[in-house]
């Protein structure tokens, strides 16, 4: 038989502040950690939990900025976070899964470093720059590098950048050689896989001016920019400042960007709005010319070939030309970001383009001078906390966050890199059920998304637009694809026993207070609201197939499961005693009155919010984002000394069989539990 419905639950009271919990539990475990009174003592805990693997990174409103990237090849891709993060990939057009992630190793008590300058001349050597927090080296940057750009962490080797202040550009045209340069100040090394500091050697040049970026096409050829207007120039960049030559090119204007694809060609960018080129950049002035930019506000440049140039701006937009030597350069814009500011732009000749964005995303193009929809974007790098999950089975579990991401995934028990990320826009309230892998269901705002083909991409769901303004579904209930009631925050409940067949196939009613509903099979749902319990064997028979029960404590926040036909747990919390969670039980919910039991359970953190799976384990879950523990019952229809508590800090969770849970937690990350091995 397939496994219940998971009933999503959350309430629009406190929706900004407070995150909203949808619990679903397994079968038969034994021995739990006691409740504060409980009696008697446990054996061994209710489930055992994985270390967390982190799918949706905090913070919570916000996504971890990408600020670097550098592709020599379409078959390597590594880029830096700010969250002390290198991303590589072999695939990088391949979204959330083709990308790899390789947490620099740091001291235990420094903060994350920004990895905002990368350099990867093949795919055998790659070297960046990393902000002085992730070493614990006062006002010093450090440069780290990799002979194995997709090996683990211990492949990266730091080096402190002795004299490098505010260190903005990095250049490296082999394994053999890397440039950074800063303020008045260029540091080479002609071993930089060595990862040692001493090979790094340090050459005063340009005074006080800010050299704001360097490029090197070859290992006897390195152009740099400064904020005076300055090229500087060497044909041997490690031999010291005697080697290097400055030459004023821009007047007082300053120039922020400079790519060279050959030594024949150099782009840069200035601070007016305008476009330099120089077939000879060592040639002064007169060897530059300077013609209109597509753009006041370019922020990154970059040429792949002296045929092919990409820029950003800080508004989501990429500007292409073919003809970047030209008098008046032909620049072709495409918004591919939104309003989201892109940090850097990477191409692997003109085959394939990937920008990074503040946002954790990743944006990559195998066609880059076409229009918009050559470009895809797959965040990889720092969602939200998700905040919904249904599990219908063991091989199939699917969430949506606060941000309307899908995160989904075919093995639940893979780790992040199992996981997987699609933007559907929904509301962030509501709740998702998946009658199995071929249909989810999600009620949002007013409105109805549905996939029967959830692992599909965005274009595989559609909405309906539903009657109800203001209307929030609290939970959705799918016991098979011919079955889905909703309930929401006006006591209305909606049925549709077609739920992918549009907007005429959903029919709602007034039911009194019912807020939050569980249906075990297409033949019994049972919905809770303040001060009632309503069931109906024939649910989408309208109003009049609804029975109401008076419960006999009412309560202000609602939760109901029933895992099947022969158990339901539905809990309220009193609203004046916020450490009084009220569970209501029965093996017979439609007996009536008589056929449910209540308990009152005292906890501080304000529990209330509940979902069972199978008949013997239950588990409530606390409706605050500091709710640290959770409250699991292998008795749920026994007395209350039979709910005890497990330190597990929960914002979803889902259990499709007896040894299986899935959860995240409210800082994104996700684990799973099942129950201790029998010795």
């Amino acid at each position: 038989m397939r496994s219940p419905a998971i009933v999503e639950m959350s309430s629009p009271r406190g929706r900004r502040n407070r995150v909203a919990l949808s619990l679903a539990v397994v079968a038969a475990v034994t021995g739990l950690a006691l409740v504060p009174g409980a009696a008697r003592a446990a054996s061994s805990p209710p489930l055992v939990w994985s270390k967390a693997a982190q799918v949706e990174k905090p913070p919570f409103a916000q996504r971890i900025s990408i600020d670097s990237i550098s592709c020599p090849a379409a078959s390597l891709c590594a880029a830096g976070d700010q969250n002390g993060t290198i991303l590589t990939s072999a695939n990088p057009a391949g979204g959330f899964r083709a990308w790899k992630r390789i947490r620099l190793r740091q001291p235990a008590n420094a903060n994350p470093a920004d990895v905002y300058a990368m350099a990867c001349p093949s795919g055998k050597f790659c070297a960046a720059l990393a902000d002085v927090n992730e070493f614990h080296v006062p006002a010093k940057d450090a440069i780290v590098t990799s002979t194995r750009p997709r090996g683990p962490a211990s492949a990266w080797t730091s080096s402190r950048s002795g004299s490098m202040v505010d260190a903005l550009s990095l250049a490296c045209p082999s394994a053999k050689l890397c440039v950074a340069a800063s303020r008045g100040r260029i540091k080479t090394s002609t071993n930089p896989a060595s990862g040692r500091s001493a090979t790094w050697r340090l050459i005063k040049l340009d005074g006080s001016n800010k050299i704001t970026a360097i490029s090197c096409p070859r290992s006897t050829s390195c152009v740099g920019v400064d904020s005076a207007g300055n090229v500087l120039t060497s044909a041997n960049p490690a031999h010291g400042a005697s080697a290097w030559k400055v030459r004023n090119v821009d007047g007082s204007a300053g120039i922020s960007a400079v790519s060279c694809p050959a030594t024949s060609l150099c782009v840069a960018l200035d601070t007016e709005g305008r476009i330099l080129t120089s077939a000879h950049p060592a040639g002064g002035a007169a060897a530059w010319h300077l013609s209109a930019a597509p753009e006041t506000n370019l922020t990154t440049l970059r040429c792949s070939t002296t045929s092919f140039c990409a820029a950003i701006d800080p508004s989501g937009n990429v500007f292409t030309t073919t003809n970047p030597a030209a008098a008046q350069p032909t620049w072709r814009s495409t918004n591919i970001d939104g309003s989201t500011p892109m940090n850097a732009i990477s191409c692997a000749g003109t085959s394939l383009c990937v920008a990074v964005d503040q946002q954790g995303n990743v944006i990559t193009s195998a066609n880059p001078t076409a229009a918009s929809p050559a470009w895809t974007v797959s965040n990889i790098d720092g969602f939200t906390a998700v905040r919904h999950l249904s599990c219908p089975s063991a091989s199939f579990c699917l969430g949506f966050d606060e941000n309307g991401n899908a995160v989904f995934s075919t093995d639940p028990t893979g780790g992040a890199a199992a996981w997987h990320v699609t933007k559907i826009s929904v509301f962030p309230g509501g709740s998702v059920s998946c009658a199995s892998a071929a249909l989810c269901v999600i009620g949002g705002e007013n409105a109805v998304v549905f996939s029967t083909d959830p692992t599909g991409g965005p274009a595989a769901w559609q909405t309906t637009l539903i009657n109800g303004p203001g209307f929030i579904f609290d939970t959705m209930s799918c016991p098979s694809t011919t079955l889905c009631v909703g309930a929401g925050n006006n006591s209305t409940i909606w049925t549709s026993t077609n739920p992918t067949g549009g907007a005429s196939q959903w029919q709602s009613f007034p039911l009194l207070g019912a807020g939050f509903v569980s249906c075990p099979s297409p033949s019994l749902c049972v919905a809770i609201g303040r001060g009632v319990i309503a069931t109906s064997t024939n649910p989408a028979g309208g109003q009049a197939t609804w029975h109401l029960t008076p419960l006999t404590i009412p309560g202000t926040r609602e939760g109901i499961s029933c895992p099947t036909v022969k158990l339901c747990v539905a809990t309220t919390g009193t609203g004046l005693n916020k450490d009084q969670t009220h569970v209501f039980s029965s093996t017979n919910p439609t007996g009536g009155a008589a056929a449910w039991n209540v308990n009152i359970l005292n906890w501080t953190s304000d529990f209330g919010l509940l979902a069972c799976g199978g008949t013997s384990l239950c588990v409530i879950g606390g409706a605050y984002a500091n709710a640290k523990h959770i409250l699991i019952s292998t008795k749920p229809t026994g007395p209350r000394v039979d709910w005890l508590s497990q330190a597990v800090s929960v914002s979803a969770v889902s259990c499709p069989t007896k040894s299986l849970c899935v959860a995240f937690s409210p800082v994104g990350a996700v684990r799973t539990g099942a129950p201790p091995r029998r010795r």
